[in-house]
């Protein structure tokens, strides 16, 4: 399992931030995703998720899914990279500013990111404008 928490190169604006960390939530938010694009074509579609969600037609901006690890002792034992990870997405979704961020299951990570950007003012609870959804 690789370290370095690299997020690709964004692109110039982002409709939708889909976050899924797991492979279920990965391949139903592909579904999802496939629809949407059905319905909007120029929607613009970023994620952090798998292979489905990349093969929808998302940007995927990091392969958070081969990151999956199962059980306290794993979770607390790659503490550090997570806590990057995590840190990294609240400050990605700050500078690019998504419309609107769903959080696909994962809710160990979703459900603080969420209480994260609603504390700093960021997402449409919290005072700003990007509005948050769970799915799943």
């Amino acid at each position: 399992m690789s370290k370095e928490v690299k997020f690709t190169a964004a692109a110039d604006r982002c409709d939708l931030l889909v976050i899924a960390g797991e492979a279920s939530g990965d391949e139903h938010a592909a579904r999802l995703v496939l629809d949407l694009k059905d319905y909007s074509p120029g929607l613009a579609i970023s994620a952090l998720g798998g292979r489905e969600l990349q093969k929808s037609g998302a940007e995927l901006l990091f392969p958070l899914v081969d990151h999956a690890v199962v059980g306290l002792f794993e979770v607390l034992k790659n503490y550090t990279f997570f806590r990057s990870v995590f840190d990294r997405t609240v400050d990605w979704i700050d500078r690019f500013r998504p419309k609107c961020v769903l959080l696909v299951d994962y809710p160990g990570f979703n459900l603080r990111l969420a209480k994260a950007l609603k504390q700093r003012g960021i997402s449409s609870k919290g005072g700003g404008g990007i509005k948050i959804l769970q799915y799943i």
